[in-house]
């Protein structure tokens, strides 16, 4: 049975090698791929698409199908709805914060407890609080993303798998698409 996915994708630029000239061209490329009701949000690569097939394979498919048609070499993180939810649903800082200071970098794979437990020690001071999960780590950064340490690239040496960071604004608008609103 098909199920809704969201699919992050990791390393969208503007422009050069890794960009997505229109997302409306990407649309159309994965519906002539089989996909339905294929819809994308902002231009930073967000697809949420219908699939039955298992996550991996999608991811791939996904990948692969951006490289030979778009000529970009983009990871593709896939979820579902309800992981993502259930993240939201367990955000660890104040509910009064600035959402847009907030931000969730997930893991395509499981980092080694190794892996985690060494970030987990290391010292933001004000900079940013960080808490980690086994696929979330959250970010709240009063002074923005920017202003951090950790970033995409740095989270992905830290925890040796590939990861990519959306903010809580768009983590909530992307579960609101999935529910049709």
């Amino acid at each position: 049975m098909k199920q809704e996915q969201i699919i992050l994708l990791r390393g969208v630029m503007p422009s050069g090698k890794n960009s997505i000239p229109k997302m409306a061209v990407l649309c159309q490329h994965l519906e002539e791929a089989g996909f339905e009701h294929v819809r994308t949000y902002i231009q930073s690569g967000n697809i949420l698409l219908l699939s039955d097939l298992p996550k991996e394979l999608l991811s791939q498919r996904i990948h692969d199908l951006i490289k030979e048609r778009i000529g970009a070499d983009l990871a593709a993180l896939v979820f579902l709805p309800e992981e993502l939810q259930a993240w939201v649903d367990s955000l660890p800082f104040a509910d009064d914060l600035d959402p847009s200071r907030i931000f969730f970098t997930m893991t395509m794979a499981c980092p080694t407890a190794d892996r985690l437990q060494a970030l987990a020690e290391k010292t933001w001071n004000e900079e940013a609080a960080l808490h980690l999960t086994e696929r979330c780590a959250y970010i709240y950064s009063p002074k923005g993303y920017k202003n951090t340490r950790l970033t995409n690239n740095a989270l992905e040496r830290y925890l040796g798998v590939t990861c990519t960071t959306r903010n809580l604004n768009t983590i909530r608008r992307l579960l609101s698409l999935s529910q049709g609103e």
